[in-house]
């Protein structure tokens, strides 16, 4: 996964996949902290 610059798609990627693993995880935070039955 390399451009013209060389790194510039491997940190998008890794960007979006660290957007990813931070929305899995706040999901998971308002689940375990709100009962109400959100999800």
């Amino acid at each position: 996964m390399q451009d013209r610059k060389g790194f510039s798609a491997e940190i998008i990627f890794y960007f979006v996949l660290a957007i990813f693993v931070a929305a899995l995880v706040l999901i998971w935070v308002i689940g375990k902290f709100n009962t109400s039955g959100l999800l």
